[in-house]
């Protein structure tokens, strides 16, 4: 092809044809041109298709996330519920008689279940998205601040939680420098192995409740009992944004 492009230009010269040679030249160049632009643009449109395919996957992995989320938060409201139920519990037995070390045990292990309450949820695909800059790819202007807004309401309960958390440790905190409630605990009763480390006498202000102790270990009960309800506050909402979440990202996958 190219020798053939040759003989033209040589032809024309040798006829002394030099405008017809320009003409051409300038079509040569044209043709080089249009050829460079469909390149460009089957390059684009192939860049284009990666990033549309990208951007579903992106999707699909976020919705994944909110689906599980969704789950882990309905479990976690559930446990919250049962807890609160058993906190009830506690609290007839501890306006009630402890009989034995062991009812003391039981209670101590309802409080101990209510000290892990702390935020739980599922963000690698998001913060994937906004480490590599592939949030771009999201082209729908609705759809990405649907997915921003619904991290930024992470963060918000979560920030949230973790200070009610640490509010209800500090009261732990105090119970425990004043109270030794948590020598009944699961966690660490097998240390005492001998039955002087454990006596009777040192659960029996249970049974006072005008004693200092029984108020710390109420006061105790009665902030988790507090945190356990906040906190089912925040996931039905964190709920409802998952859910306004999900069914902007189907809308967009099924298009």
């Amino acid at each position: 092809m190219l020798t053939f492009f040759r003989r033209i230009r040589k032809g024309l010269f040798s006829d002394g044809a030099t405008s017809k040679y320009f003409l051409y030249a300038i079509g040569e160049i044209a043709l080089v041109v249009i050829g460079i632009l469909i390149a460009l643009q089957i390059n684009n449109w192939n860049q284009y298709s990666k990033d549309e395919a990208l951007a579903k996957e992106y999707l699909y992995r976020i919705k994944a996330d909110i689906v599980k989320d969704t789950s882990v938060f309905n479990s976690i409201i559930k446990r919250n519920l049962d807890l609160r139920e058993r906190i009830k519990e506690s609290m007839v037995k501890m306006y009630s008689k402890f009989d034995n070390r062991d009812q003391v045990i039981e209670v101590m292990a309802v409080y101990d279940e209510g000290l892990n309450n702390v935020f739980v949820s599922n963000n690698n695909t998001y913060k994937d998205l906004l480490s590599t800059g592939n949030l771009r790819l999201i082209k729908n202007i609705e759809l990405k601040d649907v997915i921003v807004s619904l991290y930024s309401h992470y963060e918000e309960k979560k920030k949230l939680m973790d200070s009610d958390k640490n509010w209800m440790d500090g009261i732990a905190i105090n119970m425990d420098s004043n109270v030794n409630f948590i020598k009944f605990s699961n966690e660490i009763i097998d240390i005492f192995t001998q039955p002087e480390m454990l006596s009777d006498e040192e659960w029996v202000f249970m049974n006072d409740q005008k004693s200092i102790e029984f108020h710390y270990v109420i006061r105790a009960f009665s902030s988790i009992a507090w945190s356990l309800s906040v906190s089912n506050d925040y996931y039905n909402e964190l709920i409802l944004s998952c859910n306004d979440a999900l069914s902007a990202i189907n809308e967009e996958i099924s298009k």
